[in-house]
């Protein structure tokens, strides 16, 4: 669910708020945004989110038994849950980029606790026909951010994503869409700032407030691999 406002406090700043509630994947937030700030005739995006997520995992292992003669089942359950504000700032480039810088105060808990203060920086370039199942275009974004022992995380982490994409369309009915993923740090990252590949779980629009960076791979079950 995801009702929205588009002209709060009557300065044509947009409201939205997002409910999405599940038995294991749960978010809920809060977004403010604001375009053509400072000048009607000139595009600039100013960004603020609230947000609560809650994800419940449950694994299973086959063991088997050679005592017994049989073979065991074990069900293991995690839950982490995080919240967090995330303000970002962005300006138009030519027609289609974005140029935003923002910084994420997030709080997260696994079996204990830990606060991830995390600055970043984003360009977006963006020619896709339509959304959400566009045609033809590409769409590539690039990010880089850090977060730091002065800025209260338990240790200095650096890391930077690359992900391009593109639609290709055959005929009327036949559409392609590729996509190439890389990132890097240097240092190991914190379980909510991994990456994990496997199962088929689509790009969502709210992707900043995901529990895990999830990177979608029909054939492999769930986060069947995760790195930095």
């Amino acid at each position: 669910a995801q009702p929205a406002y588009e002209n709060l406090f009557g300065l044509g700043v947009l409201s939205i708020l997002h409910i999405q509630y599940g038995q294991r994947r749960e978010k809920y937030a809060l977004d403010l945004e604001a375009n053509r700030l400072f000048s009607p005739n000139f595009s600039n995006n100013l960004k603020v989110q609230f947000y609560i997520s809650k994800e419940r995992l449950i694994k299973r292992e086959l063991q088997p038994d050679d005592i017994a003669g049989i073979d065991v089942l074990t069900l293991k359950e995690v839950t982490l849950r995080k919240s967090g504000i995330f303000g970002v700032f962005g300006t138009q480039l030519g027609r289609w980029s974005m140029l935003s810088s923002g910084i994420k105060i997030e709080k997260y808990k696994v079996q204990q606790s830990g606060l991830l203060p995390y600055f970043m920086l984003r360009l977006n370039i963006d020619t896709m026909d339509k959304f959400p199942f566009p045609t033809s275009g590409h769409k590539f974004s690039a990010s880089g951010g850090f977060t730091s022992k002065s800025m209260g995380a338990e240790k200095s982490v650096s890391k930077v994503d690359l992900n391009y994409s593109c639609a290709l369309s055959i005929g009327k009915y036949h559409t392609f869409s590729p996509k190439l993923s890389f990132s890097f740090s240097d240092n190991p990252l914190p379980e909510v700032e991994q990456v994990y590949l496997g199962g088929a779980i689509p790009e969502e629009r709210y992707q900043d407030i995901r529990i895990y960076n999830y990177i979608p791979f029909i054939g492999l079950p769930p986060m069947a691999f995760r790195g930095d």
